[in-house]
Formats: structure tokens, sequence, C-alpha cells
């Protein structure tokens, strides 16, 4: 089995706390903690940058193919939009409060508190010798800078700030004097240019609207360069709430203003005609972005992880997201690997769409935290244990909750399996206990009372007929739960265990235990066959109340792969673990995040930074134990609490309180070109697209290892060309060629086409990459499951549509013959 796994995809947090910028009208850019995360609203795809910044992300700025992106602490980094690297960083002196590129992408003004810098950004076209050059710094404010807005010709900057003041700016003039507009009685919230800078829109935060109108006949002595001033034109109180966020579309001169109720309205400029309004939630609307053409809006809200896209004028959602409100306590994959679902504290259960990392749908039955998940064979439904002391089975396909099993004691269940068929539900609980339910009758079957303590974990082998459990008794027990007799066999280790997992093949068992063990036992024998002391692969980091770092962690959440090769591990850390079964050695660690921000991403701490109520004893403290509580007053501790490998084995979930991080080993932006030359360039792949030679672009596209380049190419291709491309491609291009299509199938909806490549690919070149056929194998069962009841309800129509044209085609046959005949017979002849 092959390693290679990197961070892809980040979900469960769609939105935190920056910005929303638009890329396109049809892409937005957001912040997902310390990275950048692209969603493609049409494709219906996401993508999260694996750089990262120190800490949080604050603002986002976007031109082009450039993303600036700026941290709480003001550290500036360039990436680029398609492949996600770094470009170029920044290190600024203070913390930024907003960022705006100029529209012909010359300048980019920072506010660093009550100052703008002018900089040069890096270009993608341009050589330079330092990728940002420093062009001025304007004053003039005498508070934090809330907003700033260019001017379309990109002379002008409009900036707002806490000062009640807005303020204009010359860039290219240095004689040119600032203009102060001062009438607001409210911090400001935005600042707005129209199209042809005839009007200025100052929204405050007390819900007033200031428009300002350019006078050309009116003199000021303090700018005698710009001929004319701004006036006070009107002013519109809103009347709702006060103003949290806002958006402005000069083209359409649309206002769209988000208030601090969770409700927004859209208002046509300079007029003030409100022509839309609607509630989202009840919670305040912390960032508004319209996209260009001013047909959809993005809404965010940090207090739900809420992101919603509304198009107002049909008045649809086009994308709404909303993740856990609390911690994600348990994870897995259906078994054909297109579904996630999670489970958290908040009592609800998300299903995932596993490619691009939505969610489709939320189950709010349970009323305490859920503990654990499964699914069964067949996909089509999954159970999940709860602590408010039911267990409950929901089908995916009708989303509804159709079972519910409970003990006939009030009991709380900590974890849950099924067997291979399905038809067993067992549940383990707090109080040490087993229950056994029927599937079908939502009976309870048996109860096996064994162990002395809670039950953490309990999991049927390979063939559903062996039943593993492990409790903070010390002990790991195998029951046969279809035995008369009850057989059972008990495995003692040194500390409490905290989850089992069964190795593929049955016979082996690994469990991990509170020590930072993981031990190895041979499930025929009953003999331990190896350990591995994980607490020493685990540790390394230190929470920000450590007086010393912590040398005993442990793993809460074990699985192992297809093949049965590679062990997966995770638990109270900053890593994930993959050891390898046979030698029982640790073959990589994964760092989860760098975000200083959290706790517990340090190595080490600063003693300097602590300040004197942490070294006071009266201060008031944590009880020994608590987890939960008190949130304003620490950091969140980043920690694994599940993790689950995908049933194709290309890639594995992390459950984390920052969301679900996805690692995979396909990464489609990901720039690896090979066989380079100087010849080996984009404008060759157009050069040969133009003349139509598909062949040698595709080869040309493959070898630059560009995602949007080899797309523009499989477009530019005709399904009829595509078998003598296939014959004529080098064995060489086949394991890009193949992992390209893999990436086709999960964003493309051209089925017949792809099947067409997958057929001649299969039958020219046989490929051997079973991982990739296995991921596109999924995908191909996804559509033919989607297509096959629409093919089924259709099939006596397309029967019948079918033999009305081979009829016609014989009539017309027949009138042909006739016709004939009587040319034949003709006397005129």
């Amino acid at each position: 089995m092959k390693l290679g796994f990197q961070l892809t995809n980040i979900f469960g947090q769609p939105y935190t706390s920056s910005n929303i910028v638009f890329t396109s009208p049809t892409t937005i850019v957001t912040a997902t903690s310390n990275r950048v995360t692209t969603m493609d609203l049409q494709a219906q795809t996401s993508v999260t940058f694996p750089y990262e910044l120190p800490t949080r992300i604050v603002k986002l700025a976007c031109y082009g193919n450039l993303i600036m992106a700026v941290d709480s602490e003001g550290h500036c980094a360039c990436l680029h939009r398609l492949s996600g690297a770094c470009l170029a960083w920044l290190t600024l002196t203070m913390p930024v409060n907003a960022m705006a590129f100029s529209p012909d992408g010359n300048y980019l003004a920072i506010a660093c508190g009550k100052y703008i810098e002018i900089w040069q950004p890096p270009s993608t076209t341009k050589k330079s010798f330092q990728p940002f050059t420093k062009i001025n710094t304007y004053g003039g404010h005498y508070d934090n800078i809330t907003s700033l807005s260019w001017s379309l010709d990109s002379k002008y900057l409009l900036s707002g700030s806490q000062d009640m003041t807005a303020r204009i700016y010359m860039v290219e003039n240095r004689e040119f004097k600032n203009l102060t507009l001062a009438a607001m009685r409210d911090v400001v919230i935005d600042v707005y240019f129209s199209s042809t800078s005839e009007y200025i829109y100052v929204v405050t935060r007390d819900g007033t609207l200031f428009i300002w109108k350019f006078d050309s006949e009116l003199e000021d002595d303090f700018a005698p360069i710009y001929k004319g001033r701004y006036e006070l034109a009107n002013k519109h109180y809103f009347k709702v709430d006060k103003v949290s966020s806002s958006s402005f579309n000069s083209k359409t001169n649309i206002l769209c203003v988000g208030f601090q109720n969770g409700s927004f309205s859209l208002y046509e400029v300079p007029d003030v005609n409100q022509i839309h309004s609607l509630s989202l939630n009840q919670n305040k609307i912390d960032a508004v972005q319209m996209n260009t053409n001013g047909e959809w809006i993005a809404f965010g809200c940090s207090s739900l992880g809420q992101l919603v896209v509304w198009e107002w004028q049909s008045e649809s959602f086009i994308l709404k997201q909303q993740g856990h409100s609390s911690l994600i306590n348990a994870i897995c994959y259906s078994h054909d690997g297109d579904i996630l679902a999670t489970g958290g504290d908040d009592g609800k259960i998300k299903l995932w769409n596993a490619l691009n990392g939505y969610s489709f749908v939320t189950f709010d039955d349970h009323s305490s935290s859920v503990t654990g998940l499964v699914f069964t064979k067949n996909s089509k439904v999954v159970v999940s244990s709860s602590l408010d002391g039911t267990v409950r089975a929901f089908d995916t396909t009708r989303y509804r909750n159709f079972k519910t099993f409970t003990s006939p004691e009030n009991r709380q269940f900590s974890c849950v399996t099924v067997d291979s068929a399905g038809d067993i539900v067992i549940a383990g609980t707090m109080e040490g206990e087993i229950y056994v339910f029927a599937m079908q009758t939502g009976n309870l079957l048996e109860i096996l009372s064994d162990h002395q303590g809670p039950v953490s974990s309990v999991a049927f082998d390979p063939t559903g007929t062996i039943l593993a459990s492990s409790s903070w008794d010390k002990t790991v027990k195998l029951w046969n739960v279809f035995a008369k007799n009850g057989n059972k066999e008990s495995f003692d280790c040194q500390s409490d265990v905290l989850c089992v997992a069964w190795h593929p093949n049955g016979l082996e068992l690994a469990s991990a235990s509170l020590n930072g063990e993981i031990t190895f036992w041979n499930t025929e024998s009953g003999q331990q066959i190896g350990f591995i002391e994980g607490h020493k692969d685990i540790s390394g980091t230190r929470r920000s109340t450590d007086l010393a770092r912590v040398k005993f962690q442990h793993f809460n959440s074990l699985q192992y792969s297809l093949d049965g090769h590679i062990l997966l591990a995770g638990g109270q850390s900053n890593f994930m673990c993959l050891y390898d079964v046979d030698n029982k050695v640790l073959l990589k660690r994964y760092e989860l995040t760098k975000d200083k921000s959290l706790d517990g991403t340090k190595t080490m701490l600063n003693s300097n930074n602590k300040n004197i109520v942490d070294t006071d004893p009266l201060y008031d403290r944590k009880l020994p134990g608590v987890q939960k509580g008190n949130l304003s007053a620490k950091k969140t501790e980043i920690h694994v609490t599940d993790a689950s490998f995908s049933p194709s084995n290309d890639s594995f979930c992390v459950t984390t309180p920052q969301g679900i991080y996805i690692f995979g080993r396909h990464q489609a932006m990901k720039f690896d070109p090979f066989e380079i030359d100087v010849n080996v360039t984009p404008e060759a792949v157009q050069s040969a697209i133009d003349q139509n030679q598909f062949g040698k672009a595709l080869i040309i596209s493959l070898r630059l290892s560009e995602l949007h380049l080899i797309s523009n190419v499989f477009n530019a291709i005709n399904q009829s060309e595509i078998q003598s491309i296939v014959s004529s491609l080098p064995q060489s291009y086949v394991y890009p060629l193949l992992s390209h299509l893999a990436y086709e199938w999960e964003t493309s909806k051209r089925i017949e086409f792809l099947l067409s490549w997958l057929f001649f690919i299969l039958n020219i070149h046989r490929p051997k990459n079973k991982i990739l056929l296995q991921r596109i194998l999924s995908r191909v069962q996804h559509y033919y499951k989607n297509l096959q009841p629409l093919v089924d309800k259709t099939r006596g129509t397309l029967k019948y549509l079918q033999t009305i044209i081979e009829l016609e085609k014989q009539r017309r046959q027949l009138e042909q013959v006739l016709l004939d005949d009587e040319d034949e017979f003709n006397p005129d002849d």
C-alpha cells in the first residue's frame, strides 16, 4: 500500500470568521481556520489549500489568479488560485482590518490599524526582483480603519474608520491632500464608490446609509487638484437593526445590507428603493458578498458556522451549508464510499457527500450527544448511539428515523456496531452492559453483562460472527453472540482500553489503551503477538496550561487499511499516525495544523506570554477532568475524536474541533510536471488545439500536469476521436490520464463521454492501478444507482419509441420498393 497522503479538503465548518470573496460569478473563496478553501458552486466541488498561515485568517482579497490571505497577527501570504502554492509572503507590523486590490491589479491597499499601506503585489505575468514593493503609507484617521474601496479607474482610494469618518486618497499624485467626509454618528462599516465615482456610499453600524454626491462646481480650498468636492446628498435610515456587514455591486447599483438580527435587505441606490428582504436566521450576519453580476449573494454567520449563497431573483438557495455547533464525536464512511456520516455533541447526525464535502441532510432526533455511528453493508441504513439512552436507525434514502432501540432501564449508550447482514445491532453502555437488538423488529434479544466498567468500543469481525468489545475495566472480550452458550474470551491489558479494530483477515485484533500503547492479539490462540509504544509517537505538543510536556497521551481511534498492512491511529494529539502492521513501526506522522491560536499545537511554550492572572493561585481554574464549559476563557484544543479509512483506501478522514480533515493521495490541483522541456508550454497546448492535433495537446497538457489545461483539452476532443487518441498514447501517460479521468468522473456530468474514455483505456492499455480503478468504479456505481430507477421507469416508453422507429424504417423501405417496382413497369419507359 502506497502512502503519499496529503490534506485535500476540510469541511464541517463552512465559515469561520473572515470575509467572503467571489473569484468568478460561480466560485467563492473562504477561510477555514488558517487555510484557504475554494468552492465551485456550479460544479459543486470544494478544495482546501494545504498551505497554512500561523494563525486564523481574518481577511481575504483576490485578483486574477492571486489570493491574498492575512491572519490575526499580520502575516500575509500570496497564494495561487489554481495550484494553491504560496508565491510570496509578507509580515506586517500591525493586525489587518481591511484589504483590497485595485481594479487594475497594480495596487494592494492594506489597512493596518489607523494607517493605509499601498503595496505593489506579485505579478503572474511579469518578472520582478521583489514580490512585494511598498509604494506609500497614508494616515489621517484617528482610530482603526474598517473598510477600503477603490474607484474603477484605480486612481482614488476610499476608507472608512471607527472614528466615524471616511477619507479619500489619490494614489498616483502625492500632492493630493486627502478629503474627509464627516457626518456619521457611529462606526463606519463599509464605504463604496459608484461606477462613475459620482456617488460615495457610507454604511454605519447604527443602520444609516449616507450618500455623498460629487459637485464639480463647488470649490474646495483644501484640495486644489481635485476640481470640486463631495457633499451630503441624502441620508437613509434602515430601521431594521444594527448593521453588521454589507456589499455593493457597482454594475447593478445594488446594495446588500446584513443586520445583527440575521436578516438582510437589498436596495437600489442612489434612490434607496428596497427590492428584496429575507431573514436567514436569528444570529448576526458577519459577512456579505455579491458576485460580479449581482445575481448571487454569499452570507457568512460565524456563530452558527453557516455559509449561504442566495439567488435573490429566483428566491432560491444555491448553497446552504452549516456544520455541527459543537464537537464532532463520531465519523464513518458508507461501504460504497459516497457518504460520510458524522455525529456530535449537539445531538445531530449529518450526512456529507464524501467527494465535495457538502452536507445534504441533517437528523436531529437525538436529544443528547451522539457517541457512535455505523453503516450497514448496503449503505442504506446508518445506526447511531447516544447518551440520551437510544439507538436509532436512519434510512439514507428516505431520510427518516425508521427504528428506535431503547433499554429496559435508563442507560447511556457509548458505542454501536452492526453485523455484516445488517440484522443485529450491538450497543455498549456507560454502565458496562452490551445490548443486542434485532434490526427488523426492534426487540431486545440479549444483554451481555460481563464488563466491570464503561464499554468504550464494540466491533464485529469481517465475517460478522465474532463480537469484540473493550472497556475501561482493562479488558478486551470476544463474544459469539450467535451461539447458544454465548462463548466468550477475555484479554487482559495493562490500562483502560479505549478502542478496538479488526484486521481484514479476522484473525488479528488491535486495541488502544490509556497508557498510549497499541496491543495486537491473535484471536484464535488468544495470545498477544505484538505491541506499539504509541505514546512516543503521539506526544510532542504542549497545551498553554501544561507545566511540562505530557508523557503519556493516548489513541482513541484505530482502523486497519483494506489490505491490512497499515494501521491508522488518532487520539489526544495534533498528530495522526500510520503504522506498519507487520513490523510494528511508525511509517508516517501527519500534523493536522500549525494554527497557534489553537491549544496543543506548540512544542515549546514562552513564559513571557503568561500574564499575572495565569500564575495567581486565587484565580479560578477548571476542575480536574472537566473538558467542556467556560469556552470563552480558554483556547480550543486540537485533538482527534475519530478517524476512518475510505473503502477504496485512497483517503482517510479525521474529526477534530476544527472540522473534518480529508487526507488523500490524489490532489487534482497539484503541479507535478514530468518530461519537461522548453517546448512544453501552455501556449503549445492551445496551438495544438487550434490545429486540431488533440493527441499532441493531450500529451503536452499531461506533461505539464495542470488541471485546467488537461480539462480544456478534454472538452475540445470529440467522442469519435477518443479511440485513435488512446491508441496512440504512450504507456507512460496512461497513469496521469487515468488520474485525471478519476477527477473528471467526480466533477463532470458527461457520462457517455467519460465511459468512452474508460472503455478504450481499459481495452487498449489494461492499466493495473487498483486504487484509481476503485475510485472510478465507485463513481460509475454512483451514477448507475441514480440512473437505474429512471431508466426502469422509462424502459417501456423507450422500447415503444424504438419499435415505432423500426416500423417507420420498414415502412419507408417498403415504399421505396414499391416506387422502384412502378418505375420498372412504367409503359412510358
